[in-house]
């Protein structure tokens, strides 16, 4: 009960006091409506994912020295060159400037042999190699459930390679078929053995390489040593796996070659065909039937081809040399690769949805060489919660540069990890492009008054009686 003050009556009093409590509650269900009505309609947003093309210039300059004292007749360099690559891989060679020489192109590798008929004591020749590549991102999708447990015979790749795969030594075999026998496919086999490399080795670079066995008993070894003990369990248990030597592009790296070696394997899922499998890239997760735009492929192997003249495990793509007489070498001098193009867009979600309009922003930044042209951006969502405005035109982006596009985005109703891609589609001297970026978004607005709970409908028209009395009083007391 309020205080009776000298000059008020009872009723006046019971009044000003209920007014008063009144006051109170209101406002603090006023404060209270206000923070909920808050929280109902702050966003939420995951983690961003993205897809994107680049276009890379490749330069190699070898040297070919006879260091002996005679002559050296015969001599043949092979050199791996860029390949297309589809299915499992999306690489295609746009242009090239390749010195004379037959170029071969087997079942999965491309070369160029290089013939010299005499090279004099002392004497040097050089080879220069210029190649601009096209790699896009892959994520593949399948059904799990319909990836069989058998591969046919001709697909083979599941022997053991002694020094390398050694598939058929016990310690190998007991792991792979602890790590497979309750698993019901390839692909969930594949997968265990893909976990199990990532927790057992520990990535430690060398510049040697090591056989699975070696590797397994060490649990040391950097990407093409993991790449090895994976390939060697996964034919212990008859799944068909190969060596795949690469560039992965780091732009915080020098742009020569030698920084930026890579190794990856891939598997044959059956129904599926081959996957890449990536267990040290984006590490400690790794890389599971998808590839980024920085691979750049350079050769696959089945092992044959991993041994150098000493017996020296190497990788796939090592330049080789035979002559007789002589003494030859082949030096690669200098090696550059140049992101010619990239585009990198980032999708942001505003912190506030203001009469159900959300604001999103598209950073499209140009990290690649060239100027780009007709930048275009659009916002790809689900209808049903969204409403998104046109695209946005923002013209040309210089290299080195970047931009922003604005969207206006209309929710609908309340949402969850809907998702929300940002797609950038743009001219360059090698064609028309395209990169996304994609974020998860969710958020819940207020329902309309049809849909408010009775307990706060009678809440509110409680206020609203409430307020009326205050009124009807004070009016009274004129």
């Amino acid at each position: 009960m309020g205080v009776l003050y000298k000059g008020e009556n009872l009723l006046e009093c019971f009044y000003k006091t209920q007014s008063i409590e009144f006051g109170d509650s209101l406002r603090r269900f006023l404060v209270l409506g206000l923070i909920s009505f808050a929280l109902l309609i702050q966003p939420l947003t995951s983690a961003e994912q993205s897809s994107e093309s680049a276009v890379y210039r490749i330069t190699q300059n070898y040297k070919v020295t006879n260091q002996g004292t005679s002559n050296a007749t015969d001599v043949t360099i092979i050199i791996y060159v860029l390949e297309n690559w589809s299915e499992w891989a999306s690489q295609e060679v746009l242009a090239e400037n390749l010195p004379s020489g037959q170029v071969l192109d087997p079942e999965d590798n491309r070369f160029i042999r290089i013939s010299i008929d005499s090279l004099g004591a002392g004497e040097s020749r050089d080879i220069a190699i210029t190649q601009t590549v096209r790699v896009s991102s892959i994520d593949l999708q399948f059904n799990l459930d319909t990836v069989g447990d058998s591969a046919p015979p001709e697909i083979g790749n599941t022997s053991h390679v002694d020094g390398l795969w050694e598939s058929d030594t016990a310690e190998i075999t007991n792991q792979a078929q602890e790590l497979t026998d309750n698993q019901p496919n390839f692909y969930y086999k594949a997968k265990q053995i893909f976990e199990f490399v990532k927790r057992h080795v520990t990535y430690v670079q060398s510049p040697d390489v090591f056989g699975a066995l070696q590797v397994y008993q060490s649990r040391t070894g950097d990407c093409a040593d993991q790449s090895n003990l994976f390939i060697a369990l996964c034919r212990a248990v008859d799944i068909p796996a190969k060596f795949v030597s690469c560039y992965a592009y780091q732009s915080e790296f020098e742009p020569n070659l030698g920084s930026m070696g890579h190794a990856f394997a891939i598997v044959y899922l059956p129904n599926v065909g081959w996957i890449p499998v990536d267990l040290t890239w984006n590490r400690p997760t790794g890389l599971f039937g998808e590839l980024g735009s920085d691979h750049i492929i350079s050769a696959i192997s089945d092992g044959e081809d991993m041994f150098g003249w000493g017996g020296d495990l190497i990788s796939p793509d090592v330049v080789r040399i035979t002559y007789r007489g002589g003494s030859c070498v082949v030096e690669l001098e200098s090696s550059r690769i140049t992101r010619e193009v990239a585009v990198e867009p980032t999708i942001y979600a505003g912190s506030k949805i203001q009469n159900s309009t959300w604001r999103f922003s598209v950073d499209v930044s140009n990290v690649g060489t060239q100027s780009i042209d007709n930048v275009r951006v659009e916002l790809q969502v689900d209808n049903i919660y969204f409403e998104v405005p046109p695209a946005e035109v923002l013209g040309a982006i210089g290299s080195g540069t970047h931009q922003m596009a604005y969207f206006d985005v209309h929710v609908k109703q309340s949402v969850e990890n809907s998702p929300v891609t940002a797609v950038v589609t743009y001219d360059t001297s090698y064609g028309t492009f395209r990169a996304e970026s994609q974020v998860s978004a969710s958020a819940t607005l207020p329902p309309p008054i049809s849909e408010l709970p009775i307990d706060l409908i009678l809440i509110l028209l409680a206020c609203v009686v409430g307020a009326i009395a205050v009124v009807a009083v004070v009016l009274l007391r004129r």
